[in-house]
């Protein structure tokens, strides 16, 4: 990741998972080094340290990632640079500080890692602070000197003779929920229609715009299990078909061993999400959830689920009546124990043939070349694409970007975004449009005409009026006039779009 003034937390994903990483994960060197570029521009930019820091695929807490660089700064001493094993540690019982600006060189930095890390394996956690000759240094302190230590080494290729230290201005660093013991009350919560449609706000939107469903939930000031928070919908969907709104109570239900799904992205008619909810409604206290239920549609499992049963809720609360149908995509996220995670897109590009194929590729490459500097994963999906078939494709998570490149303004694909067609393929995606500086510019136009190569729209459709407006009505944003000399204007503001 790149050294930015702006919010950088892309290969940082801040949750509450924090043991979930496997001591048999194995960390390179380079992994390491752009992990502490990450760390870096986290914390300059929220002035505090991140939960966890993905690395090799794997979420690393910031214990786990302080004893990884300590570990790494004492082998590049000795001239090592084999790949460490994450070893789970935890955080310091009570971390405090009593340092003074200066320099620490490189033969003492390079023994107090060693001091950590054998701390570290004969305690199980980190220590509560580390003596320098600058004054005894934190939890938090210790970890931006080495992750500084490790950008240098990733720019010079060797360590650095001394690294400033300072007092510890930032937030202090607050274990994630779920990192510390934390689990489900095992309480009969009783839960409110209006608690719960708080919860359901919530979690619907962590779920759209992370593709992550949590695997505990804040519902009434308790924190419950998400096979006890999907019992709480269906009972609710059950209470609302038959015209009742009135409290609930939780039921000790305990999440499935291996689930799986078989459903393809499609329409759920309410008769099947009814008998649905019914079955789930009617799960016994001690219960287990299923691997899957089986509906009209296949096997649809409990994430998919529960996203169905989220947006029958939210329906249900805009229109005062459950839905005929709903869309439900197969489920491709992940889970995380809680509701912290910063969101982090994955960018889709298309093209129009603007120019010819090698240089409408190029186009979009070097847009993903630059997000990837800034830590977003970003796919070519190809020149001439389709911008509805993207839509269609299931394997494009629920929160994707997807930005699209025209040559010109067309007057027929701007107007089919508004349609409920477009909308409801879209989802919950992102969609931003980028015009080439050949493209008639829309905004402030009064009126945009039929493009003359138009052959898809009916015969009676002849313009779009006010298209800039007709855009951001709907709820759209976009770009006029790239070229490549805009390529980093573009890519900032295409990053805000995909952490958002």
């Amino acid at each position: 990741m790149l050294f930015l003034a702006i919010s950088l937390p892309i290969t940082v994903d801040i949750v509450s998972a924090a043991t979930n990483t496997s001591t048999t994960t194995k960390v390179t060197v380079s992994q390491l080094t752009t992990a502490a570029s990450s760390v870096n521009s986290f914390y300059k930019t929220n002035k505090r340290l991140p939960n966890y820091v993905t690395i090799s695929g794997k979420q690393v807490t910031m214990p786990q990632y302080l004893y990884l660089i300590t570990t790494e700064t004492s082998q590049l001493n000795s001239g090592s640079t084999a790949a460490i094993t994450v070893k789970n540690v935890n955080v310091p019982t009570k971390p405090t500080e009593n340092l003074k600006k200066g320099n620490i060189q490189k033969t003492e930095y390079v023994n107090v890692a060693k001091n950590l890390k054998k701390f570290a394996d004969t305690n199980g956690r980190m220590p509560n602070y580390l003596s320098t000759s600058q004054g005894n240094i934190k939890f938090e302190t210790t970890v931006d000197t080495y992750t500084r230590i490790l950008i240098f080494y990733k720019t010079n290729k060797r360590l650095p003779n001394y690294v400033a230290v300072a007092p510890w201005t930032g937030k202090s660093y607050t274990p994630p929920e779920g990192g510390t013991g934390t689990t489900p009350t095992t309480d009969v919560v009783t839960v409110t229609p209006t608690q719960l449609n708080q919860a359901v706000a919530s979690v619907k939107t962590y779920v759209e715009s992370r593709n992550k469903m949590p695997t505990m939930v804040t519902v009434a000031g308790k924190t419950i299990g998400i096979s006890q928070f999907l019992q709480l919908l269906a009972q609710r969907i059950t209470d609302l078909n038959s015209g009742k709104n009135v409290t609930i109570k939780t039921k000790k239900i305990t999440a499935a061993t291996t689930p799986s799904e078989t459903i393809k992205a499609g329409n759920i008619l309410k008769a099947d999400f009814i008998s649905l909810a019914k079955s789930i409604a009617n799960l016994s206290s001690g219960s287990k959830v299923p691997n899957y239920w089986t509906i009209t549609t296949g096997k649809i499992r409990y994430e998919s689920t529960t996203y169905l049963f989220l947006k029958a809720i939210t329906f249900y609360n805009n229109n005062k009546r459950l839905p005929n149908y709903i869309y439900t995509p197969r489920w491709t996220g992940t889970t995380s124990t809680g509701m912290t995670s910063p969101i982090i897109r994955p960018v889709y590009i298309i093209s129009d043939k603007i120019s010819n194929n090698a240089t409408d590729n190029a186009r979009i490459n070097a847009v993903i070349a630059e997000l990837k500097k800034l830590g977003i994963t970003a796919y070519n999906y190809g020149v001439g694409a389709n911008n509805i078939a993207i839509l269609n494709n299931t394997n494009v998570p629920i929160n994707a970007l997807i930005v699209q490149f025209f040559g010109g303004a067309c007057a027929a694909t701007l107007n089919e975004m508004g349609t409920s067609y477009y909308k409801s393929l879209k989802d919950a995606k992102k969609v931003f449009t980028v015009f080439t500086d050949g493209a008639k510019k829309i905004t402030g136009l009064a009126w945009l005409e039929r493009a003359h190569d138009d052959n898809f729209s009916p015969a009676s459709f002849t313009g779009l009026a006010n298209p800039d407006k007709y855009l951001t009505n709907n709820g759209y944003k976009y770009y006029e006039g790239y070229n490549s000399s805009k390529l980093q204007e573009l890519v900032q503001i295409l990053y805000k779009e995909a952490t958002s």
